[in-house]
């Protein structure tokens, strides 16, 4: 769907989403969306994480403080069209500016926009082979966008060998959001394609936890199934999963489906998206509490502005602050700048003042009871009896959910493990994920009640 009149009937747009509409759209990427992803938001929550990540606002038209329009530099790192080649030992290649859906805090809003060639052509593939050929030093090549998986079989097939055709040991990685906004192109075709060519692995974008929908997790269980490696990276958004136990559930979820928490980005400055950006500040507080819950967490990593490559969120690195910017440091140096969206810190390199009481106050949190962690935020806030009731009940379900997410990891490694088939292994895990479903809408009918009640 790529027109506001494409929109099903019980999804109305709200103010600043017809905003956006109907201003001066250029420079932000088009709008598409899948059935599939609307099938997932909640029309009646205007707060909805899906529908925050796909539907544009008008807050995309205005450009924030230290936006880029390249904001990792790339266009200076091109040796030949179309690819990239920052790192010594791996390159990474545009092969397409369209997706099937196009999420609002996309860095590479210049690139993938669906307003330029589809598909690289015959002579771009060339020069980029050959460019890869006559570097030995690089061992892996990284195919994005876009996104790649739109080509079709045939095109992937083509697109492989000829990489493969000079360099048989070159290793391909695939950055993809198509088992998340469209899990049918993950077909038993395309997958024994992709097996074909280990070594292989694949990188998908999961930013919440309900994205790892039961045809998402069907898609990434056929790949795994092939024996590739999944990996995950995700985004840390304001409004869409900025809070420690959302980071949490989404880390153990992939654990659960097979894939590999990797990175947990903090958002680039690319323009239109100050909105989605939290303070590093405050979400190095929020990736240390999401750990602290799981042995499952990513890594937390910026890549710094201009191109100066990716650094570890730490509190050292926020230690320093000038005219409404972080100063981010490399090896002693002042690298880049970063906008600064929290109140006043320490100019003298040291840590965020707050942070010694958050970490107690995240240490006490820890030690108490999903009961009476659930009855104390209640409490709080001035809740009743039944509020309380309804939190601890969501709580306890919500634990239940984690346990079977990780019963089913270990069914699918040992089913893998026999040499079962992957149609085999999907059937074998069908009562683990009608019960992960049952679960869920379980949450979602207590969640319902819960938000009735505090209206």
């Amino acid at each position: 769907m790529t027109k506001p009149r494409d929109l099903p009937p019980g999804l109305e747009l709200r103010p600043e989403e017809r905003a956006f509409f109907r201003g001066h759209r250029r420079e932000a990427p088009p709008f598409a969306v899948t059935r599939h992803l609307l099938g997932l938001l909640d029309p009646a929550d205007p707060a909805d994480p899906i529908r925050r990540q796909f539907l544009p606002t008008a807050s995309e038209l205005s450009p924030g403080a230290g936006e880029l329009e390249d904001p990792l530099g790339e266009d200076r790192v091109q040796p030949v069209p179309n690819l990239l080649h920052r790192y010594p030992d791996r390159a990474l290649l545009l092969v397409t500016d369209r997706c099937a859906a196009y999420c609002r805090h996309c860095f590479r809003r210049r690139v993938s926009s669906g307003r330029r060639r589809a598909f690289l052509s015959p002579a771009e593939l060339e020069q980029a082979a050959a460019y890869v050929d006559g570097h030995p030093e690089i061992r892996e090549l990284i195919l994005s966008g876009g996104d790649p998986l739109l080509l079709s079989d045939a095109r992937l097939r083509a697109l492989f060998a000829r990489f493969r055709r000079e360099r048989p040991e070159l290793a391909l990685r695939v950055h993809t959001r198509l088992p998340v906004v469209l899990p049918r192109r993950v077909t038993p075709a395309l997958v024994r394609l992709l097996a074909g060519f280990r070594p292989l692995r694949l990188v998908v974008q999961v930013n919440h936890p309900r994205e790892l929908d039961p045809a998402c997790r069907q898609a990434l269980g056929l790949l795994a199934a092939a024996g590739l490696p999944l990996l995950a990276q995700s985004v840390l958004l304001a409004g869409v999963n900025d809070r420690p136990r959302t980071l949490a559930e989404l880390f153990a979820a992939l654990s659960g489906a097979g894939v590999r928490p990797y990175y947990l980005f903090q958002p680039d400055l690319a323009r239109g998206t100050a909105h989605f950006r939290p303070d590093p500040a405050r979400g190095l507080r929020l990736y240390r509490e999401a750990a602290a819950l799981g042995p499952e967490a990513p890594r937390y990593m910026l890549d710094l502005p201009g191109g100066g490559g990716k650094v570890p969120v730490e509190p050292d690195l926020l230690g320093e602050r000038e005219d409404g910017f972080y100063l981010l440091r490399r090896d002693g140096v002042v690298a880049a700048r970063y906008p600064c969206y929290a109140g006043p810190m320490s100019t003298s390199g040291k840590k965020p003042k707050d942070f010694a009481s958050v970490m107690r106050k995240t240490g006490k949190k820890l030690g108490k009871t999903l009961r009476g962690a659930a009855q104390a935020t209640a409490k709080a806030a001035g809740k009743t009896a039944e509020v309380v009731a309804v939190r601890t009940r969501i709580s306890a379900k919500q634990v239940r959910q984690k346990a079977e997410f990780l019963k089913m990891g270990e069914s699918f490694y040992r089913a893998r493990k026999s040499g079962m088939s992957p149609e085999q292994i999907l059937a074998s895990m069908q009562p683990q994920v009608t019960k992960l479903d049952t679960l869920q809408q379980e949450i979602a009918t207590l969640e319902l009640r819960e938000k009735t009640l505090r209206n």
